[in-house]
C-alpha cells in the first residue's frame, strides 16, 4: 500500500509555494514602481542637429524658446500668411520630428503655422521627462507662440494630457482641441495592461500629468 504524506508536510510545501508566489508579486511591484518613469517615456536620442538637415527638406525649422535654446519644431504657413497657430504635442516613442507628417494634412486645411514640442530628454533636449518638467515645457511653447494668434491644440497618446492642461489653462485663446488615442488618466492606463497590479501603481488619479482632465 501507498504510504501517504503527512498533513503537515503538503501544509507545509503549500506555505512554501505561497510564500515564494507572494515575494515575487511583491519583487515585481516594487520594480514596477521603482521603474514606472522608464516604462511611461521612451525618448529617442537623435538631436536636433542630427535631425535638422532632412527637417529643412520639407521646410521645418528649430523652433527656439525665450533662453535661444530649441524647444521643438516650427513650419511655417505653406499658404501665405498664417491666420492661426496649431500646436502639436506628439506622443511617446521617439522624437518630434517623427510627427512632421501631420503638418501636411493640416496646412492643407487653412492657413497656419505648424508647430511641435519637443519634451525634455527627448532628442537631445536637456532635462529628464516628467510631470513636472513637461507640463513646464508645454507652457513655455505655448507663451512662445504669438500671443494675437488664435492656438489650436493637436495632442496625441501621452501628449493629449499637456494638450488638455493647455486647452484647461490658456482657454481664451484656444480655437480648438483634437485628441488622438486620449486616456482618462495615466493610472487608469497602466492598469488596463497590468492588472494583476494595484491601482497606486500607475500613480496619482491624474496620472503622471497627463490625465484628459488637465
Amino acid at each position: 500500500m501507498p504510504v501517504s504524506k503527512p498533513k503537515h508536510t503538503v501544509a507545509r510545501v503549500v506555505t512554501v509555494i505561497v510564500l515564494l508566489v507572494t515575494g515575487l508579486y511583491l519583487v515585481c511591484l516594487i520594480g514596477l514602481t521603482l521603474g514606472q518613469r522608464k516604462l511611461i517615456y521612451y525618448p529617442c536620442s537623435t538631436t536636433f542637429a542630427e535631425a535638422e538637415p532632412e527637417a529643412a527638406k520639407i521646410w521645418f525649422r528649430p523652433w527656439l524658446g525665450t533662453n535661444g535654446q530649441p524647444i521643438g519644431w516650427v513650419r511655417s504657413s505653406t499658404r501665405g500668411q498664417a491666420t492661426s497657430a496649431i500646436l502639436l504635442t506628439h506622443g511617446n516613442a521617439g522624437c518630434a520630428f517623427g510627427w512632421f507628417h501631420f503638418a501636411d494634412g493640416f496646412q492643407a486645411v487653412e492657413p497656419a503655422d505648424f508647430y511641435i514640442l519637443e519634451y525634455p530628454g527627448y532628442g537631445g533636449r536637456p532635462g529628464a521627462p516628467s510631470e513636472k518638467s513637461i507640463l513646464a515645457a508645454a507652457d513655455e511653447a505655448f507663451n512662445s507662440i504669438e500671443q494675437t494668434c488664435s492656438v489650436f491644440l493637436v495632442g496625441e497618446s501621452i501628449g493629449t494630457g499637456p494638450a488638455c492642461y493647455l486647452a484647461g489653462k490658456h482657454n481664451e485663446r484656444i480655437g480648438g482641441v483634437f485628441l488622438v488615442a486620449p486616456y482618462n488618466n495615466l493610472a487608469s492606463a497602466a492598469q488596463a495592461h497590468l492588472p494583476l497590479f494595484p491601482r497606486p501603481f500607475g500613480g496619482s488619479s491624474r496620472g503622471e500629468g497627463h490625465g484628459s482632465s488637465e
